[in-house]
């Protein structure tokens, strides 16, 4: 028997996305003025509504409207953040210049093929680029507490793995649009489509 959820609790996800969504502006704002501490923890605030997917799944409120609402939070944050970093700390970026344009790159190349051939971005919330996502946070609060810049570095490279599994899975399965857990789920899913088809 499925679990009765109130509708109060079933939108919980989409506001924890649209939260998450909401603050990206604010956390290129905040480094736009010049406030490092509030540019760091806007950005730790908006990381912390990222358990929305789980949420959703939990509660049984998963849906398409969700799941997009969740990859356009998802970019935003990361564009924002990415932007106000180079503000706040722009010899940060200058001295890690090669991973950024790596990184960003990674970043915008699912979502450029996913407008041109789609015409939405390519989200499938993979594990492997919900594990980007935790890296990139963890990378941010190992740089405001120590200073080091390698796991920010890692998570560059990290997006590479998560272009490419995003990239695969396209061609896997065009025209697919909902969650792919990993490319061995995007070959079994392909298996029935061929099987069903």
């Amino acid at each position: 028997m499925p679990l009765h959820v109130s509708p109060w609790r079933s939108r919980l996800p989409n506001l924890l996305s649209g939260l998450r969504l909401a603050l990206a502006p604010v956390v290129l704002a905040a480094a736009l003025l010049g406030r490092p501490g509030w540019f760091f923890g806007l950005i730790l605030l908006a990381l912390a509504t990222e358990i929305d997917g789980t949420v959703a799944r939990r509660l049984g409120a998963v849906s398409e409207r969700g799941r997009q609402l969740d990859s356009r939070a998802d970019l935003a944050l990361q564009c924002c953040a990415l932007a106000g970093l180079a503000l706040v700390h722009p010899t940060l970026v200058r001295e890690n210049l090669g991973y950024l344009v790596v990184g960003i790159t990674a970043l915008l190349a699912p979502i450029a093929y996913g407008l041109a051939t789609r015409g939405e971005p390519l989200g499938y919330h993979s594990w492997l680029s919900r594990l980007a996502g935790v890296l990139v946070g963890v990378a941010l609060i190992d740089f405001l507490l120590s200073g080091r810049v390698v796991l920010l570095r890692v998570s560059a490279l990290f997006e590479v793995l998560v272009a490419l599994e995003y990239l695969t899975i396209a061609q896997l399965l065009p025209g697919y649009r909902g969650d792919v857990a990993s490319l061995a789920e995007a070959y079994r899913l392909k298996g029935q489509w061929l099987v069903g088809g």
